[in-house]
């Protein structure tokens, strides 16, 4: 990987076009084939002169073994020595196991007017595929059947009467959806190499700093909700995007890029190839609608993906449509990066963005009734895209002190999070008031309702400015309480009148569930 950052160095000083992508499934011929096509160009190539593990490989082997080469370059003839001394050379790729090394195998071929783009693959005087291109990379298109699904939303109300905001916010926190996860990713070194700036369950995302001697980092989320996918699988894929850029901005980074996992059952069921064509264009849809805020009119690129068909149990049922998103995103400074904890007593607390009180795919219904289903809540684009400026704004100008979405569990979920932090030990309290939001959506909309936005504790001295930049990019910014040294949640506004609940109780609700579960499956 350093000899390619060199070597993409020198391409950037030269201002040279060049192509580079890296070797996956299909090796040689696949990563030729998709550069040439991409490029406009036909290209031949010789396997006598790639590298090889042994003479005597098969052609098809040599040519389509994903363990042969890693990366692959096209870049004009008059450079190409040179690309091939920094890792011959300067990075002496040789030295690393026998055979290894950079090598010239083909020539990218210009096409004659009115002739196809030729793809030919020979070993030495043996032509083994002489073909367009377009015949290898165009793909078998085969359209399935689909039907979309009739469930109807359900009749009645979700039942919450005689429920109690306090028992309610300590039953979620105890629930599998919503404990606490960190023997799931303990397991693994969150500091190799010291380049970790923020370690997982800290933050909405992961923030390393890949690059020696730089203050840049990269963050990293993995959202999906199958519960909104159940109900509407076009807004499965949206909300799987749309968490993914906001869980990146709450560490001050500014969406890149994204990759996808997308997890269905049998494709050959109408209802569920329905299901996965529904997701893939809510991702589609999403990604160019929010695009790239650090790029205005790009949209935000999906660089690589996976489906996995046929997720179902001996009898055929299926499991819930779950599109899962992997989000990247840049931050230019990592000093400027907050974490999810709250810091100081005092500080005054917001809730950024707009209230959808929809309780359609929330945890707080799938724990009273998972058949209940009514309408998710809906995304307006223009101002989630305002409230991720007024989010990145805050850590760039050095505003927030701590940051949280607003996603699963709601409101009450994230001020719990951010009052115990990764490890279950903070103990920095809140006081709400949560009149407005009541007012607007009843108690456990208010409460649980997961419409989006964000928590934002704002160091006081800088509560003006926070607010200025809000009401300049046009978003609600609603104070809706204070960070509290003693260690409880205060919620006051509620038509049920006034909930205290003890962060003791919360932090062992949460801390209990995941041990248990996982002490059960051992068993």
């Amino acid at each position: 990987m350093v000899a390619n950052r060199a070597a993409l160095e020198y391409c950037r000083e030269k201002k040279i076009a060049v192509g580079f992508k890296d070797l996956g499934a299909g090796g040689i011929a696949c990563v030729s084939s998709e550069m040439a096509d991409a490029g406009g160009f036909g290209i031949e190539l010789d396997l006598e002169l790639a590298s090889l593990a042994t003479d005597d490989l098969p052609d098809r082997v040599a040519a389509c073994s994903e363990t042969q080469e890693r990366f692959a370059w096209a870049v004009p003839s008059r450079v190409s020595q040179d690309i091939l001394k920094i890792y011959n050379e300067t990075y002496e790729l040789g030295a690393m196991y026998e055979g290894a090394g950079a090598r010239v195998i083909g020539t990218v071929l210009k096409p004659e007017k009115g002739e196809p783009r030729m793809y030919r693959l020979k070993r030495g005087a043996e032509m083994l595929v002489d073909v367009p291109v377009e015949l290898i990379t165009e793909g078998v298109r085969y359209d399935r059947p689909k039907q979309a699904r009739t469930a109807a939303p359900s009749r009645d109300d979700l039942p919450l009467g005689g429920r109690e905001v306090a028992a309610t916010l300590l039953e979620l926190a105890g629930s599998e959806h919503l404990c606490n996860r960190r023997e799931l990713f303990n397991h693994y070194d969150a500091e190799v190499q010291a380049r970790t700036a923020i370690k997982p369950g800290a933050a909405d995302a992961g923030l390393v700093m890949p690059v020696p001697g730089s203050a840049a980092g990269l963050a990293l989320t993995v959202d999906g909700n199958p519960r909104i996918a159940r109900i509407d699988p076009y807004m499965g894929g949206v909300s799987a995007v749309v968490e993914s850029v906001r869980n990146l901005a709450c560490v001050g980074a500014v969406a890149s890029a994204i990759t996808d996992c997308l997890n269905y059952g049998n494709p050959e069921q109408p209802e569920v190839f329905w299901d996965f064509e529904e997701g893939v264009r809510g991702i589609g849809d999403a990604c160019r609608a929010i695009g790239r805020l650090d790029a205005d009119g790009d949209p935000l690129p999906v660089i690589s993906g996976n489906v996995s068909f046929y997720n179902q149990s001996s009898t055929g049922r299926a499991i819930a449509p779950s599109p899962i998103v992997c989000g990247m995103g840049i931050v230019a400074d990592v000093a400027r990066s907050r974490s999810m904890a709250l810091t100081r007593a005092g500080n005054p607390v917001y809730r950024l963005g707009s209230f959808d009180p929809a309780l359609g795919g929330s945890v707080l219904a799938h724990v009273i009734d998972p058949a209940w289903r009514s309408a998710v809540p809906a995304v307006d684009y223009d101002q989630l895209k305002s409230e991720l400026r007024t989010v990145l704004q805050a850590h760039h100008g050095g505003w927030a002190e701590a940051v949280h979405d607003i996603g699963e569990g709601g409101l009450l979920m994230a001020v719990t999070e951010m009052a115990l932090g990764a490890e279950g030990r903070l103990r920095n309290g809140v006081n709400l008031d949560l009149t407005d939001l009541v007012a607007e959506g009843g108690d456990f909309a208010a409460c649980f309702g997961e419409g989006g936005g964000f928590l934002v504790e704002v160091s006081d001295e800088h509560r003006e400015a926070f607010e200025a930049a809000a009401r300049a990019q046009g978003v609600r910014c609603l104070r809706v309480g204070s960070v509290a040294e003693t260690p409880t949640i205060t919620v006051a506004g509620l038509a049920q009148g006034p909930a205290t609940i003890a962060l003791e109780d919360l932090a062992e609700a949460r801390e209990a569930t995941m041990p248990r579960m996982l002490s059960r499956e051992e068993a």
